[in-house]
């Protein structure tokens, strides 16, 4: 099943003193009404960086349902495959911020681009959640664009390209590609510790999918599409979501591009709240609903407040709820659990073990069983019809093998007193 994104959604502009960005309503870089893209000052000047040409800009999901392969994309030139929901400006006077929700057939994807209105380098997370009832394996993200910095001052369209490994960690992290005149450069790079690839394919004019082969350009000069790809190690079971960035620098140079986007990775996220790493308190920084002061809902695996894990046990007995896979078959109520002494006859499952009212075992609750002590004492008659302990084994409270052995002597007596008569 394809999904085609039939939403007439006006395009956004996010406007910075160093970064413009027109967005088209596909909710990627380059709006032909605006006849721009991504724009950088660069030095003293605006520079286009991926209008130009064929405006190529791009996001595109690949992942498994079983053995069933799903590909989904928004693509500025070649149009979305993946359902565009709304666009929300979430932009202050401090931070520009535009957010997209995308639906392709089992995740719901939310892209969120921001940047300080002063600064020179942006974040785009996303978060992905299966909604489906399916596991789905082997998700694949690409972020990838075409720069063009210096067509409008040369009428250039190749770019010198490299992929570059800035931390230092052996990990080729950042695909930067730099005017070859004017040194106006586009970075797109990466957070965290995932698993990243980053480079630049010469085939993009007609490229949608995740899985193309990034290079490295070594420095060499061509128009090729800059792209870095995450893969998650991970399935995502039904329910469960994953928060991926990617981030986007600008400047004159490598160096500076890769530099704007310095402390940008502190929040993938998005909560407002950096991880530890930064000095931060939150406690998990790939999932945007989990940071102190948040709201834990229980048993859903996540700690939504950030104090001593997910809400799993709420009656604080020690013992998880059977909600959340545990063996506390009352979570509201610290006095059950498996750990506790079982109260016969009072209603309540104190023990967790499914017996309430047959203290011995025998197979009769208290009912019809005249001691509940003695599994050999019970009583296999109407309650009405009690009339005590009885060593005949009549109807009363009397010793019987079990119910099955004194249904088959009753059957016996009665064919034998119709053979006497």
């Amino acid at each position: 099943m394809l999904l085609l994104a039939t939403l007439a959604l006006a395009g956004n502009t996010l406007v910075g003193d160093a970064l413009r960005v027109a967005y088209n309503s596909g909710g990627t870089w380059n709006d032909s009404g605006a006849g721009s893209g991504l724009v950088a000052l660069v030095g003293q000047d605006w520079v286009e960086l991926t209008y130009a040409g064929e405006a190529y800009t791009m996001f595109s999901l690949a992942y498994n349902v079983g053995e069933e392969q799903k590909a989904f994309w928004a693509n500025s030139a070649l149009g979305n495959s993946a359902l565009v929901l709304e666009a929300t400006d979430e932009s202050t006077a401090d931070v520009q911020r535009l957010r997209h929700d995308y639906l392709t057939t089992e995740l719901r994807v939310v892209k969120t681009e921001a940047f300080a209105t002063s600064g020179h380098g942006m974040i785009v997370r996303f978060y992905i959640v299966n909604e489906s009832d399916s596991v789905v394996s082997d998700l694949r993200l690409v972020l990838a664009a075409d720069p063009d910095p210096e067509v409008a001052s040369s009428g250039a369209y190749e770019t010198l390209n490299d992929a570059v490994d800035f931390d230092g960690d052996g990990t080729t992290d950042w695909s930067v590609s730099t005017g070859a005149t004017t040194g106006a450069t586009l970075a797109l790079g990466a957070c965290g510790e995932a698993i990243f690839e980053a480079g630049h394919y010469a085939d993009w004019t007609a490229e949608t999918g995740a899985d193309m082969d990034l290079q490295d350009g070594a420095g060499a000069l061509g128009d090729w599409a800059a792209g870095v790809r995450y893969t998650a190690d991970v399935d995502l079971v039904p329910g469960e979501g994953l928060a991926v960035a990617f981030l986007v620098g600008t400047g004159e140079g490598e160096a500076a591009a890769m530099e704007s986007t310095s402390g940008l990775c502190c929040d993938v996220d998005g909560d407002g709240h950096d991880s530890p790493e930064c000095g931060g308190d939150d406690c998990d920084d790939a999932e945007p609903s989990a940071f102190p002061g948040g709201t834990d809902t229980p048993y859903d695996g996540v700690d939504g407040d950030c104090v001593d894990g997910d809400d799993d046990d709420l009656d604080g007995d020690g013992f998880v709820g059977a909600e959340a896979g545990g063996d506390d078959c009352d979570d509201a109520d610290a006095t059950v659990n498996p750990g506790a002494d079982e109260v016969w006859h009072d209603g309540t499952d104190q023990d967790c073990d499914g017996q309430e009212d047959d203290e011995d075992g025998d197979g009769y609750s208290l009912a019809r069983d005249c001691d509940d002590t003695d599994p050999s004492l019970f009583e296999d008659c109407p309650e009405a019809d009690k009339s005590g302990v009885s060593a005949e084994g009549d109807c009363g409270c009397g010793t019987a093998t079990s119910p099955v052995l004194g249904t088959l002597f009753a059957a016996v007596l009665i064919a034998r007193r119709r053979l006497l008569a």
